[in-house]
């Protein structure tokens, strides 16, 4: 019996072709809407740029400052923090990948996992505001009123002992320490998805061989992991050179100046701002970038690569036998570092009257929270951050799922150049990106300085690599199967995207809504240069109180606004989770398959 076959017929009124001429194809609206949204995409983001070169070459009505920016970046000073920079950041940024490739290998390889709580452990620190986890740090190792150092005095002092607390977080030690917990969420999350891709065939094959667990992990899984190792290292070096609330927290008081410090002071504790000096500090930052971004290409090139197989799907994992406990210790210290202490520390400081290393348990009061309360500021900044980040996670989701489709479902050579583009912002610090987009948007014709709008556009163009790298996730987990179904049917583009691929790409949409959420809402360093009293949001605020050093009522706003961003990403993801259960139920009834009933009695026999 033949199979059954589907053919695409024309109408039948259809007119031929002239004889010698192809046919003329009416131009698809769908598709002219998809270019003209990545068109928009790439304007946003060229645009501040453009004006920020054209300003620096004096064409623009101001005269070249390309004399002062170069005799700034080669100033002795510059190359001292330069210096500074790089001895903290590479060192740390290295750690942290191998901290992150550890606590991937443990959640995905290894029979390790503890439940559930192995897939948030590692990023649940994003949850917390990098500035709200340095403050915690600061309460908990701080060298005369720390509260772990106060605790310690305790203990050694029921044996008669008088000990001081040998902590002290204002120190390169203890900077370096911040920083390593700041970046090993940003390395997890693609190392994760590396290990979950990677064919399991050669791990199988050294255990074969009698290559241990830890072996094998080091010569085997490791080298195998080169795209994914590459992108880590760029993202984490990228973050990390431009990362600016923990170095202004701890750094400025350990005596450690970094660029990204150099260049905020440079424009907000001078007036005019120092303008050549920012930018000169950023070309700095921008040659590291560069050179994070050549290593990339080449570990890329010279590695093996990570491989899709159906088989990593159901492969077993690797039996750590006794070093489990081992291992799940280690994910519980991490918790504990990462997470669990600073946010203990910002609690219990934002309940006492004053930040002391004991804890006045008999005079614990919640006048800071409303005192917080009551302040209209603050009560604007909160506002403020919940509006920035729900517009600018949804509108940047929404922007990056028409990318996707477009920049990978056509052939067009216009794709590739889209896609370099939005792939911009990723290699370029963000504060470099923020003085473009002071140069662009404060002045003549927009006059867009201290207002949220121009809040909402810098966030969304300099995180939008984040949002297109979750909507291409998504989009091609959906695959070209359905696509091509539609176009046999007669489906239009439009309808086909809108109605059937879309639907099913909204569990990764929501989950990099949550993503794309956590940084903007928890954001200092964008805020540090254009939020102000005018526009203020809680990452602004947090710092402002800092400088001025009321620490309960910090405390308490750190606390809130972690409370803030978790109580919103855990509904997103929660409401991921529900649609792709809700997805994959579909897909099993239209394929044929028992779905079980919750609510449905057992069946007995």
């Amino acid at each position: 019996m033949s199979a059954p076959t589907l053919e695409r017929t024309g109408r039948p009124d259809a007119a031929p072709a002239p004889a010698g001429r192809a046919p003329r194809r009416r131009p698809d609206p769908f598709k002219l809407v998809g270019w003209l949204v990545c068109a928009l995409v790439c304007l946003a983001i060229l645009y501040p740029i453009a004006i920020l070169l054209r300003d620096v070459a004096g064409l623009g009505q101001t005269p070249s400052i390309l004399g002062d920016i170069k005799d700034e970046a080669l100033a002795p000073g510059a190359l001292e923090t330069l210096r500074t920079t790089v001895l903290l950041v590479v060192p740390a940024g290295i750690t942290a990948l191998l901290i992150a490739s550890l606590l991937a290998w443990i959640n995905e390889r290894t029979d390790a996992r503890i439940g559930a709580l192995a897939d948030v452990t590692p990023i649940l620190p994003m949850f917390i505001p990098p500035v709200a986890g340095a403050i915690g740090w600061v309460f908990l190792a701080a060298p005369s009123a720390g509260l772990l150092n106060g605790a310690i005095e305790g203990f050694f002092g029921w044996f008669g002992m008088d000990v001081d607390g040998p902590l002290d977080i204002f120190t390169w030690q203890g900077l370096f320490f911040v920083y390593v917990l700041d970046l090993v969420p940003f390395a997890y999350i693609t190392l994760a998805a590396g290990f979950r891709n990677l064919d399991p065939v050669a791990e199988e094959a050294a255990r074969i061989s009698g290559a241990g667990p830890l072996e094998t992990f080091r010569r085997v899984t490791l080298p195998s992991l080169g795209p994914s190792l590459g992108g880590a290292l760029l993202i984490v070096m990228a973050i990390g050179f431009a990362l600016f609330s923990t170095p202004v927290v701890i750094g400025t008081q350990a005596g450690v100046d970094v660029l990204s410090v150099e260049i905020v002071e440079a424009m907000t504790r001078s007036f005019p701002a120092d303008e050549a000096k920012a930018l000169g500090h950023g070309v700095l930052l921008l040659g590291m970038v560069t050179i994070a971004w050549l290593l990339q290409r080449r570990l890329v090139r010279s590695t093996g690569h990570a491989t899709v197989g159906g088989k990593g799907l159901n492969s077993q994992p690797t039996r750590l036998g006794a070093f489990r406990h081992v291992a799940r210790f280690v994910m519980v210290l991490y918790l504990l570092g990462a997470s669990v202490l600073p946010i203990l520390a910002l609690v219990v400081v934002s309940l006492e009257r004053y930040w002391t290393a004991s804890i006045p348990w008999g005079s614990l009061t919640l006048d800071n929270y409303r005192a917080l309360l009551d302040s209209a500021i603050v009560v604007e900044a909160l506002r403020n951050s919940v509006v920035v980040g729900v517009t600018c996670a949804t509108i940047g989701m929404a922007l990056a799922a028409i990318v996707a489709r477009m920049t990978h479902g056509e052939t067009s050579r216009w794709a590739g150049v889209v896609e370099a583009v939005t792939r911009i912002p990723a290699a370029v610090p963000i504060l470099v990106l923020t003085l473009a987009f002071i140069a662009a948007y404060l002045g003549e014709p927009f006059r867009l300085g201290g207002t949220t709008l121009l809040l909402v556009i810098a966030y969304t163009a300099i995180f939008f690599p984040h949002a297109v790298v979750n909507a291409t996730s998504a989009y091609l987990q959906v695959g070209p199967q359905l696509r091509e179904a539609g176009a046999v049917f007669g489906v239009s583009e439009g309808r086909t995207f809108w109605r059937i691929q879309l639907p099913l790409m909204l569990p990764g949409l929501t989950s990099g809504w949550a993503f794309l959420f956590v940084l903007v809402a928890g954001d200092v360093t964008v805020a540090s240069l254009l939020a102000g009293t005018g526009n203020p949001v809680a990452g602004f605020v947090i710092l402002d109180r800092y400088n001025t050093g009321t620490y309960p009522p910090l405390a308490a706003m750190a606390v809130i606004t972690t409370l803030l961003t978790t109580v919103v990403v855990g509904v997103a993801l929660g409401l991921a989770r529900w649609q792709r259960s809700r997805a994959t139920s579909g897909v099993r009834r239209r394929a044929g398959l028992a779905v079980p009933d919750p609510s449905a009695p057992p069946v007995t026999h």
